[in-house]
């Protein structure tokens, strides 16, 4: 389950001797093969959104290189031991005693929003509203729901007391708390917020994505060209480092190969992580080695990113869990990984959580992976029905076995990973169709309103101790019912597991945190909920002078850092 790569050793540190030529050592051009869908902080779920994000919008807490919760907006990390968290005895409706959570978040008193106005309790406590109506699609409501109010003194508008209707032991986690400007977008929000999905296309982080004041990290969005690219200036309120580069610019170029391209005709002035694989990365480190380029170099991190198979789980056939075991059954996923990362030993995993993760279970608890077994897969088909016909594929009352897949557009790797186990499949005797959208469009509507036929292909982002509500429980299968709101895009709704994602939320013990989510690993294992591919590994191409330049692990986008980085 771990990538075993050498090149880890091989991490971004910067040349002593700087050869790169830099016409203007002032602004860095990125280079980036995703658009993103929103760069509003409650509606984007995307790496490449957050990659925006980490720019101009930064969250209470980030985890630094090492994992670890650093406070950013928050002037420091609330704990017991610090007494910034307590235990509280307060009445219910009921005059009935309960013990309630209360935590409080001081705000940094220079943290401002990009027109001057500071940010204030007043906007973290706009952002759960605004999270929590039914009319407005979120990634997941529970995390703003088990708050049960945010109260503050008015004299002290930047100390803010998060009361918890239902505790979480993760209260010190907020990476995905990014306030949004309430002295800006709560008068469109009271005027739209009545309409299901009016407030999203009216916000101001949609129409007018550069007005002053959306912005609160060490960048402002200047110009926005869509399909092109973004042109970022100092934000002059930021309440950190001061950064580097006047002028940051994203180039999105949505075919990869088109991206080293530009790199190394100077249109560009790095890759980002957003912009190749990993095994494009090694091919690029190689060529510039065979060609004695000294300008650049490749750097490598280990990832968290999950590369994987989902299924519509309203499809008559994928609803079956036998189905899907001779999905997986059939496909070589070690053949698949030894052409992708030839000599490079890279297993597959058997399950979502990356091998770096606080919670990840001894594998002898678990129940064993599905290893490739084309004849347990064909017997699996045949006890369902699905005979092969003389054209070497199966039918079932004259209806061809025949799924759909479709992943992102202009990704080399994954047309590769595509194509093999198209080969792969037939030999099941399943014809697979091969589809391909640009991510816009698959991540803000094939995604995110479930509009896909049979399987999709792409990668999850994963955080430390994710309790993974918003990708597994009943009440986030996205739908209009709802909004659209939430991440569990196959549609997995099991009793179970609602029950102990409940219950490792609410759990304070470390170890029985680890015994409850080893159950949840099981769970998805024995019910093959997707097929898990690899954990990919992440890799940038920067210019040797590049300084401060770091790949993060927990990946919301190396950009959280970008204050750190000059010439």
């Amino acid at each position: 389950m771990i990538l075993q790569l050498n090149l880890l050793n091989r991490m971004s540190t910067a040349a002593k001797e700087p050869n790169q030529a830099v016409s203007n050592p002032t602004t860095l051009v990125i280079g980036i093969s995703q658009e993103f869908e929103s760069i509003h902080p409650l509606l984007s779920t995307t790496a490449s959104s957050f990659y925006v994000l980490g720019l101009t919008n930064r969250a209470l807490v980030k985890f630094d290189q090492n994992n670890n919760p650093q406070p950013d907006l928050a002037a420091e990390i609330p704990s017991f031991g610090n007494k910034k968290a307590k235990w509280e005895m307060t009445q219910t409706a009921s005059k009935k005693s309960q013990k309630t959570l209360v935590v409080t978040w001081t705000l940094k008193e220079n943290a401002r929003w990009n027109d001057g106005t500071p940010i204030t309790c007043k906007d973290l406590a706009f952002t759960r509203q605004v999270a929590l109506d039914p009319n407005v699609a979120v990634r997941e409501k529970e995390i703003f729901r088990s708050i049960k109010e945010i109260k503050w003194a008015p004299k002290q508008p930047k100390i803010c007391h998060f009361i918890y209707e239902k505790p979480r032991w993760d209260f010190s986690h907020l990476t995905w708390f990014r306030p949004i400007p309430a002295h800006i977008e709560e008068p469109i929000y009271l005027k739209e917020g009545h309409t299901p999905s009016q407030y999203e296309k009216n916000s101001f982080f949609s129409i007018a994505p550069t007005k002053e004041g959306l912005a609160n990290g060490p960048y402002q969005i200047k110009e926005y060209r869509l399909g092109s690219d973004l042109v970022f200036t100092k934000n002059k309120y930021f309440y950190g480092k001061s950064p580097y580069f006047d002028k940051i610019i994203l180039k999105i170029i949505p075919n990869t190969a088109t991206l080293e391209t530009n790199l190394l005709s100077g249109n560009i002035d790095m890759i980002s992580s957003l912009g190749i694989s990993f095994q494009q990365s090694y091919m690029i480190e190689n060529r510039l080695k065979s060609q004695n380029n000294p300008r650049y170099q490749v750097v490598y991190a280990p990832s968290s990113f999950f590369e994987h198979i989902e299924f519509n789980l309203d499809h008559e056939w994928l609803g079956q869990v036998n189905f899907r075991k001779a999905l997986i059954l059939g496909i070589n996923r070690k053949e698949l990984l030894d052409f992708l990362f030839p000599q490079k030993n890279v297993r597959y995993p058997h399950h979502f959580l990356p091998p770096s993760d606080p919670w990840f279970p001894d594998q002898s608890k678990l129940p064993s992976g599905y290893e490739f077994n084309l004849q347990k897969a064909a017997s699996l088909l045949e006890e369902m029905g699905w005979v092969k016909n003389n054209d070497g594929f199966r039918y079932r009352n004259g209806k061809k076995l025949k799924l759909e897949i479709r992943t992102t557009a202009g990704n080399k790797t994954r047309e590769l990973v595509l194509n093999r186990l198209k080969d792969q499949w037939k030999h099941l005797g399943i014809e697979l169709e091969l589809k391909y959208d640009i991510a816009r469009n698959f991540f803000g509507e094939i995604l995110r309103k479930r509009n896909f036929k049979d399987l999709v292909l792409y990668s999850w982002l994963t955080f430390p101790e994710e309790t993974y509500r918003r990708r597994f429980t009943c009440d986030n299968i996205p739908s209009e019912k709802n909004n659209w709101s939430g991440q569990n895009y196959s549609g997995i709704c099991h009793k179970e597991l609602d029950r102990l994602i409940e219950e490792l939320e609410r759990e304070f013990s470390e170890e029985k945190r680890k015994e409850i989510f080893q159950k949840i690993l099981s769970l998805y294992v024995q019910n093959v909920w997707g097929i898990p591919l690899y954990f990919d590994l992440n890799s940038a191409v920067i210019p040797i002078s590049l300084k401060g330049f770091v790949l993060p692990q927990f990946n919301l986008g190396e950009t959280q850092f970008i204050e750190y980085w000059s010439f």
